[in-house]
């Protein structure tokens, strides 16, 4: 329900704004839920309107899914590697770069790797 309005949103505000909102009002909420339906429409986000289009919250939206992978929720680890592959796809090295640069724990490094190994 709420997918279509914020793609609405980002149609007349800046995606970042919404992005920074969206993440800002889900990131206390305990269930998993609404952490996987926001992993799930940022997905589709950048497929539609392209990762680059993030703008400048760049760096704190890919700290926040990196955040996400590490969940103790199945769905919602899948769900944020998926965008991490969707992600890696259209900014490339660029990326891998940003995300090496923030990543301290050697398994989720791992896991990184291997999610941009599988990549094409």
């Amino acid at each position: 329900v709420a997918g279509p309005l914020l793609y609405r949103l980002c149609e007349v505000q800046l995606p970042e704004i919404i992005l920074h909102l969206s993440i800002s009002t889900v990131n206390p909420i305990k269930s998993p839920l609404p952490h996987e339906g926001l992993l799930t429409w940022a997905n589709d986000f950048c497929k539609e309107f392209g990762a680059a289009s993030i703008g400048k919250c760049l760096t704190s939206f890919i700290s926040w899914v990196l955040k996400e992978c590490e969940s103790s929720n199945v769905k919602v680890k899948a769900t944020a590697i998926s965008l991490v592959g969707e992600m890696y796809k259209q900014l490339g090295p660029v990326m891998k770069a940003m995300i090496a640069s923030v990543v301290t724990k050697e398994s989720l490094k791992a896991q990184m790797d291997k999610t941009f190994d599988s990549c094409p």
